[in-house]
């Protein structure tokens, strides 16, 4: 009977401790999602290469979102900003963190999330042509329309070529603020420095991050609140 109850409470403690309880995405806040989403990742191997280990602060204020409900609020006119990324994605691990602190020195009070990973239209080289495997949906294709001159042709590099999908794709990661319902500031804050997404992060490229971060969302509270913001030339 001993040996039960020292088994049960063993059990409990596992549950606790390893946050198996809140494992069921439906028990968890938007908050806890995100810093879940791309904890459980770190150190796992995706094409036997290792994804960057990152660490997400609990107090964070990203709100989950969609493709479709953006294009609603940018139609609304209404005044945000939004992180498209995913946490497979080797680039958006290399500057959530910097997002992360950007989004917190401001304190922002909404950060709004779309997970892109199946969203965009995807292409494939067969018999030397290009097919399209998937298509997007109306709604993507409204926000790449909206976001046209800051995207570039969506190119597929296959066997030493180059294969030009005549369409253009949203970025993983960038980040938007949206004034009124017109963009303010797009960056993907990856420097160009930054060739090799596995390589080791250096603290310049760390820096270009959060400093293009505090462009994207200095001037969000100020415009909710009716006020002036002037960006600087840095931005």
């Amino acid at each position: 009977m001993v040996y039960v109850k020292r088994l049960v409470i063993l059990i409990l403690c596992c549950f606790v401790i390893t946050g198996c309880f809140n494992k069921n995405n439906k028990d968890l806040t938007d908050s806890e999602k995100f810093k879940f989403e791309y904890e459980e990742l770190n150190n796992k191997k995706i094409d036997n290469k290792k994804l960057r280990k990152v660490k997400i602060d609990k107090g964070n204020n990203i709100t989950y979102s969609s493709i479709d409900e953006i294009v609603n609020m940018i139609n609304s006119k209404s005044t945000f900003a939004v992180f498209f990324g995913f946490s497979k994605d080797q680039y958006s691990r290399n500057i959530v963190e910097e997002l992360m602190r950007a989004e917190k020195d401001f304190n922002l009070e909404t950060l709004y999330y779309v997970n892109i990973e199946n969203v965009r239209d995807e292409f494939k080289v067969s018999d030397g042509k290009l097919v399209c495997t998937k298509e997007c949906s109306s709604e993507y294709l409204e926000l790449v329309k909206i976001l046209d001159k800051y995207l570039s042709d969506y190119i597929i590099k296959y066997e030493g070529k180059e294969y030009n999908t005549n369409t253009k794709r949203l970025d993983s990661p960038c980040v938007i603020s949206f004034i009124d319902g017109k963009v303010d500031y797009y960056t993907t804050g990856i420097d160009k420095s930054m060739t090799d997404p596995y390589e080791k992060i250096t603290k310049e490229m760390k820096s270009y991050a959060y400093n293009k971060f505090k462009c994207a969302l200095k001037c969000i509270k100020k415009a909710t609140g009716k006020n002036v913001c002037v960006k600087n030339s840095t931005c």
